[in-house]
């Protein structure tokens, strides 16, 4: 409901995800680049510098974007937190895998943790910078040593915060929906009790 002439640069993160659904990632690069080239000819954006480690990042997202079927919402976050890992952990210096330690690993994860984050933020957070690290070892840098040194978080005991989506009464009338007379209704009661 906005017109062009008063688009900012926060705006396109917005625009992409939610005007790109069910297109592809290539889709919605096109757009990004479009809208930032509009922002740079208005002059509502300045040329960012990218860092030396982005092709990391870059090779990372489009792994987990043709390999693993990641939807845009998971890579959005997935680039937010491995980008904030690499800019702490490199700087604005090339990506240097020979001397990333454990020692770094475990640094970085206090730095998480002593950033106030929910349990389960904090757990997703790691899991994610595991996964980027998996990638690096199987690309030949660094050391397996570096993804066991990512620790894990134990959410148990912290409540989930899941919606109740039904009252008891629908749930009930949900469940005497299936046939348990079949192995597929059987299966599809299992799962959702």
């Amino acid at each position: 409901g906005r017109r062009l002439a008063d688009l900012e640069a926060e705006d396109v993160t917005h625009i992409v995800r939610y005007h790109s659904i069910g297109r592809c990632q290539t889709c919605r690069e096109e757009r990004r680049a479009v809208l930032n080239v509009w922002l740079g000819f208005t002059g509502r954006i300045r040329a960012m510098v990218t860092p030396p480690w982005q092709g990391w990042l870059d090779e990372h997202l489009h792994f987990l974007a043709v390999h693993k079927g990641h939807v845009a919402a998971t890579l959005d976050a997935r680039k937010a937190v491995i980008g904030r890992y690499l800019a702490w952990q490199f700087g604005r210096r090339p990506a240097d895998w020979s001397r990333v330690s454990p020692r770094d690993i475990i640094a970085y994860a206090r730095v998480l943790a002593a950033g106030g984050l929910r349990r389960n933020t904090l757990k997703g957070r790691l899991s994610a910078l595991r996964q980027f690290l998996r990638f690096a070892v199987i690309r030949g840098v660094g050391s397996p040593a570096l993804v066991e040194a990512v620790p894990s978080v134990s959410t148990h005991g912290q409540s989930p915060t899941r919606p109740t989506v039904l009252t008891e009464e629908q749930r009930r009338k949900l469940l005497r929906s299936f046939s348990r007379c079949t192995p597929v209704g059987r299966r599809n009661y299992a799962m959702t009790i």
